[in-house]
Order: structure tokens, then C-alpha cells, then sequence
């Protein structure tokens, strides 16, 4: 397996927090990484990559009309995921 790339390093060393976060806001903490200013295509680019990879998820949370990414496996996507199962049962009542 390769070397994650720089924003793709980047991107894993600031979900290590555990939150889900979207690409607007990877791109601003990706900003002060010293990865300069990035527009939205490199980030996306690395995101598949990761995906790919098994190590990020993309996480479609409630009530949100962004996507939000997030370490696989992580509290994030499982929280996600329960989140919008409660929301199914909840609305088939």
C-alpha cells in the first residue's frame, strides 16, 4: 500500500478526533496544517482514496444536507448510522 499523501495525511490526522466533519470544514483545518489554501477537489480526491482504503467512511447524518466524513469504525459513523435508523423507526410510528 502506498504512503498516504499529504492532504491525505492531513485529513486522517484531523479526524483522529473522532468527529465527523464535512469537506468545508477538512478544507479550513486543512488550511493551518501548512498545506496552504486547497480548493475542494483535493480533498475529495483523497477522501475517495481513503474510502478505498477502508480507513474513512462518509457518514450521512440527520437533519444534515451535507455529507459528513469520518474515521471508519469510528463513534462518528456508528453514531450516524443509529441516528438515522432511530429517525426510520420513529417516523414509521
Amino acid at each position: 500500500m502506498n504512503a498516504p499523501s499529504p492532504v491525505q495525511a492531513g485529513v486522517l490526522d484531523i479526524l483522529a478526533c473522532g468527529r465527523a466533519m464535512t469537506v468545508v470544514e477538512l478544507q479550513a483545518r486543512l488550511t493551518t496544517t501548512g498545506l496552504g489554501a486547497l480548493h475542494v477537489e483535493p480533498i475529495y480526491q483523497g477522501l475517495g482514496a481513503l474510502v478505498r482504503r477502508g480507513m474513512v467512511a462518509k457518514v450521512q447524518l440527520p437533519g444534515q444536507a451535507r455529507a459528513h466524513w469520518a474515521m471508519a469504525g469510528s463513534a462518528a459513523t456508528r453514531l450516524g448510522a443509529a441516528a438515522y435508523h432511530g429517525l426510520e423507526e420513529a417516523h414509521a410510528r
